[in-house]
């Protein structure tokens, strides 16, 4: 079957990579930071990149702390030569600004974006603005102003004038440019910034829930092919310094930005650069808001060997801001810890975690000391760290692994016969090679037990994976048996009846080496042990007897088919009179009664009917006798349906000549 040799597979794995108790950082890592950097790089390198996506890789490399390649100013003005299009231009001027090229911006470059400063288009004329600013440049009177006219009541923005209703995704490129201007101090009419701040809370409240509740981002249903992260990253990334601008607070509840801050570090997996750069405005927002600072539960060791003493004997969780950088005061507490497979039982509640040495924000909770069964385990963890941060909770899963051993096994071979059945017992211990080829056709079957416990508490042990798997010899094919868990007892028990098995070898007859793959997920290791090689033989002229076997043959118990008790002579033979007694007493009583054969017919047709019908009468006692011997119960009923016709016909015609015969006397009967 392909789904169990794929879990063997896997179960090999298992057995060349042994369990690791490393697991995934909650927070952005370093390591998430080096992922980024890669690609950004990647993009300098490639001289068909377009412009936007140079522009958005040297703002990852810049804001990750990353040194600029030589050349990258040379790869901008390549990319940007050309462009026309404001929102490139203004890009191509701020990524030159970040990797301090000169000149910022050609003439040409600063005509555009001076034009697009008073276009009729929100979009274009928010370049304009960000791209003269870039380059050092004074923003046209009134841009600003003009800019703030396409904002609606609720702080979202028309991408035109004559749009119904404002974007989220055009306000994610509006607003980052509206907070660099006023902090550069452009000016702006007081009443719209005023109108601004005030449809910023109907803004935030426009952010999405995902379906648990746990995630919050901004999502443009007007505009879906922009990813909300790009949205996200704009209103955020610039929400703290366009609402000290604005002087108004920052309009989000501590639940929306820890929402939020989950939803942030769901996307940091992201390796284009326009998004490693939106992730990375979002980020700097959540790690230094004004409302709270997000704390983050990330899983540092999650498995514990059952072995395991002191530090090692222990889950480990590093609580820290989004960055992974400790937080001052944190404490944490177990909320609950249970078994995965009994749910109702609490093991632990309520239990404050000691600090793990070594291990940023770390702390430690002493899983072992519940004595646990190897398995998996739910634990329930908060983390809390004063009025400046936000609490976080989680669940994680946690396991106890252990190694294994085989504690017993039996291996046996069993041919049915006429007579009786043979069974041939083989050595079988644990990680040993049966020394014997075991020779066996499609009349065989085999008996395989095993019983397994773990070797650290030597107690019994159930693992998913237990297979037996037979690999020809020849041509390296193997076919996998799944040895079931026997719910009546502790162990794994399995019957291969080779003749029905055949299709799942191809009939192929040949030496095959058998090995036992045991593997589950709370075992450090899987076990890969050679049981033994057999010699199978597909066919009924399968020359078992002539198979070779090597060393001295193993003891053979013949187990012979019990007779049927059968009783007494003397009851038999009474049996046998006392069926015979009715006919003897019939005889009797017929010659008492003087039966005779005076009257039997002698005229014809008489004489032919009475002879026909006593012949069919006998015909039947003895169609009767036959069929107890040897007939069936459809040949009977159809050599009945004939006699007994026949002795109908000429009984009827006997019974009317004799009704006759004693009306009309003998005269009629001479005729």
């Amino acid at each position: 079957h392909p789904q169990y040799v794929l879990a063997v597979a896997l179960v090999l794995c298992l057995a060349a990579a042994p369990w690791s108790a490393q697991a995934a950082k909650g927070y952005f890592s370093a390591a998430d930071a080096t992922a980024l950097q890669s690609s950004a790089a990647a993009v300098l390198t490639d001289s068909s990149a377009a412009v936007e996506d140079v522009a958005a890789a040297v703002k990852v490399l810049t804001a990750v702390g990353a040194q600029l390649p030589h050349g990258v100013c040379a790869a901008l003005n390549k990319a940007a030569a050309g462009a026309q299009k404001p929102v490139l231009v203004a890009a191509a001027v701020k990524a030159r600004a970040a990797a301090s090229c000169t000149p910022l911006a050609s003439d040409a470059e600063l005509a555009l974006l001076t034009d697009a400063a008073d276009a009729d288009n929100a979009v274009d004329l928010a370049a304009g603005i960000d791209g003269l600013m870039a380059a050092g440049k004074s923003v046209p009177a009134g841009a600003l102003d003009a800019l703030l006219e396409f904002a609606d009541e609720d702080a979202t923005f028309r991408a035109a004038a004559d749009d119904e209703y404002g974007s989220i995704a055009v306000a994610g490129k509006v607003l980052p440019v509206v907070a660099a201007a006023l902090d550069a101090g452009v000016e702006a009419d007081a009443d719209a910034l005023d109108g601004l701040a005030s449809g910023l809370e109907d803004l935030m409240a426009l952010a999405e829930s995902s379906a648990d509740g746990q995630l919050l981002s901004f999502y443009d249903s007007q505009a879906p092919s922009v990813d909300p992260l790009v949205t996200t990253g704009g209103v955020l990334g610039s929400l703290e310094a366009l609402t000290a601008a604005l002087k108004t607070p920052v309009p989000l509840s501590k639940a929306q930005v820890a929402a939020l801050s989950r939803y942030v570090l769901a996307r940091k997996g992201v390796s284009a650069p326009e998004l490693g750069a939106s992730l990375l405005d979002a980020l700097a927002f959540v790690q230094s808001n004004s409302v709270g600072l997000p704390l983050v539960i990330s899983v540092v060791r999650s498995s514990v060997e059952l072995s395991a003493k002191g530090a090692e004997a222990a889950v480990v969780v590093a609580v820290t801001d989004v960055r992974g950088n400790a937080v001052t005061g944190a404490s944490v507490v177990l909320q609950s810890a249970r078994a995965a497979a009994e749910p109702d039982t609490v093991l632990f509640a309520n239990q404050e975690l000691e600090p793990a040495a070594g291990v940023t924000g770390g702390f430690a909770f002493p899983l072992l000391q519940a004595k646990p069964a190897p398995g998996y385990y739910m634990l329930e963890f908060s983390a809390s760290a004063g009025a400046k941060t936000l609490p976080a909770t989680t669940v994680i899963d946690a396991k106890v692994v252990t190694d294994a051993e085989v504690k017993t096994c039996s291996l046996a071979l069993v041919q049915d016969d006429v007579g009786g059945s043979e069974k041939v017992k083989y050595p079988c211990a644990a990680g040993k090679k049966v020394p014997d080829v075991i020779a066996a056709d499609s009349f065989h079957e085999l008996d395989l037990a095993l019983a397994i416990r773990s070797s650290v508490s030597k107690r019994p042990l159930t693992p998913h994976q237990v297979f037996l798997r037979f690999v020809n010899e020849a041509t390296g094919v193997d076919t996998v048996f799944v040895v079931p868990a026997n719910e009546a007892e502790t162990g794994h028990k399995l019957t291969v009846a080779f003749g029905a098995a055949a299709p799942e070898f191809g009939s192929l007859s040949g030496r095959y080496t058998a090995q036992i793959v045991i593997g589950d997920a709370f075992l450090t290791q899987a076990i890969v042990w050679e049981l033994a090689t057999f010699d199978l033989y597909f066919g009924a002229d399968a020359p078992v007897a002539a198979a070779a076997s090597s060393g001295a043959l193993p003891d053979i118990v013949h187990q012979f088919r019990q007779p049927e008790a059968r009783p007494p002579a003397a009851i038999s033979m009474a049996f046998t009179a006392a069926t015979l007694a009715p006919l003897l007493v019939l005889g009797f009583l017929l010659l008492r009664a003087g039966a005779n054969i005076a009257n039997f017919p002698t005229s014809q047709p008489l004489m032919i009917h009475a002879v026909a019908f006593h012949a069919t009468i006998g015909g039947i006692v003895l169609l009767y006798v036959t069929y107890w011997l040897q007939l069936t119960m459809f040949q009977t009923l159809g050599y009945l349906a004939i006699l007994g016709t026949a002795a109908l016909f000429f009984g009827k015609a006997l019974l009317s000549n004799h009704t006759a015969f004693r009306l009309t006397g003998p005269k009629l009967h001479s005729e």
